[in-house]
């Protein structure tokens, strides 16, 4: 679903503004509050955009603690060869 205000008006604002201004135009797959192991609070954001995936964490004040990008994997694969 398309990044819209309600959707992330819920997240701390520093999250919100981060999403728009590096990710304005993408599809967040998934935002998820869970708790770390210490029983912080911290934000996890699966979205896409020109092909990678991106992986974002953010703590509870809405400060990044993790950012990774992959490729995005075809859906169907089995067309490719994979290379180890």
């Amino acid at each position: 679903h398309h990044l819209d205000q309600h959707d992330i008006s819920r997240f701390p604002e520093r999250i919100s503004a981060y999403l728009k201004t590096h990710f304005e135009k993408s599809f967040v797959s998934d935002i998820k509050k869970t708790r770390d192991k210490w029983g912080d609070i911290i934000y996890k954001v699966t979205i896409s955009q020109d092909n990678l995936l991106y992986r974002l964490k953010f703590d509870e004040d809405g400060v990044m603690l993790l950012r990774e990008a992959e490729p995005l994997l075809e859906l169907n694969d089995n067309e490719y060869e994979i290379i180890n």
